[in-house]
């Protein structure tokens, strides 16, 4: 129900040592191999909000499969799957130093000036 007119961009992303990467840190790929890179996948689409049903279709099965395939994340600023608890504990699991992360962050922010309602549902700052 979706053709796809834009680009798709396919990019490199080296191992990196932030607390929330879209990466995992080099001392700890998935996959043993250190300095291992991820990939990211960007689909971009410029119609308006309220003509993008089909394609927020496809960003949720991308989100969903993906996951499922390649434990792949998405990216928190970008397409998102609906908040839930299972969601909230992927992200606990492959972000291993999340809690280092919100600690910092409460620390930082304490009155959550920065926080968002979509971090709120989808990390549980």
């Amino acid at each position: 129900i979706y053709c796809h007119h834009f680009p798709i961009c396919i990019r490199k992303v080296l191992p990196d040592d932030a607390l929330i990467s879209m990466s995992v840190p080099s001392h700890r790929s998935a996959d043993g191999i250190t300095d291992s890179p991820w990939y990211a996948i960007t689909f971009t689409c410029y119609a308006r909000k309220s003509d993008q049903a089909a394609f927020d279709q496809l960003g949720q099965f991308l989100t969903r499969s993906m996951a499922t395939l390649f434990a792949a994340r998405p990216h928190w600023g970008k397409v998102l799957p609906p908040a839930s608890d299972a969601w909230r504990a992927y992200y606990r699991k492959q972000l291993p130093q999340l809690e280092a992360f919100l600690a910092l962050r409460s620390q930082l922010d304490p009155d959550g000036v920065f926080l968002t309602p979509s971090w709120k549902a989808h990390l549980g700052a």
